[in-house]
């Protein structure tokens, strides 16, 4: 969704809204040669713009809750840098900011806004993607294991519920030791 009438369309179909969790991603290779400008804009209308534009629409219903939450989710390679995927780390690095900067701005309103950031984490599209992968990617981490979905449902439990109403502006790392703030 990068389009503001498809999101705002989408949106409109929603009563209530406490926690949005902006989860879009796309991880094509590319690197500063290989990388054309449109490819550049691509990566960058799913992995930015699109959470910007669904935040921006879900804003209202966002404000009208008693206590909302916002959750963004990055990628570990923002902290480590990744050859060969230029595109794709420097959009899910602008979260990093976006995240920051909504906190300030949305926390008057009983909004919190936090980043979690994953390693990789053992999904079809991740063996598709990046096949054989696995291996270097578990050697690079202090906890020796493939990542899976619901190693990060926990701390995604927590930043939704209430108990987490003082945690805003957050970059939170649930990646087994790879990367360390």
């Amino acid at each position: 969704m990068t389009e503001p009438d498809e999101v705002k369309q989408i949106v409109a179909g929603v009563d209530e809204l406490h926690i949005l969790f902006n989860n879009a991603g796309s991880y094509p290779p590319g690197t500063l040669e290989s990388l054309t400008v449109e490819e550049w804009d691509e990566t960058f209308a799913l992995n930015a713009r699109g959470p910007f534009l669904v935040t921006q629409a879900a804003l209202p219903l966002l404000t009208a809750a008693e206590e909302a939450r916002v959750i963004n989710i990055g990628t570990v390679m923002a902290h480590r840098g990744a050859p060969g995927n230029l595109d794709y780390v420097a959009a899910k690095s602008s979260l990093i900011g976006f995240t920051r900067v909504l906190a300030r701005e949305l926390a008057p309103r009983g909004i919190t806004v936090n980043l979690v950031v994953p390693s990789m984490v053992e999904t079809e599209t991740a063996e598709r993607d990046y096949p054989g992968i696995s291996d270097a990617i578990v050697a690079d981490q202090a906890i020796r294991r493939y990542q899976q979905p619901e190693d990060v449902v926990g701390l995604l439990v927590f930043l939704a519920s209430r108990e987490s109403a003082f945690v805003t502006g957050q970059t939170i790392l649930a990646d087994g030791g790879r990367a360390f703030l």
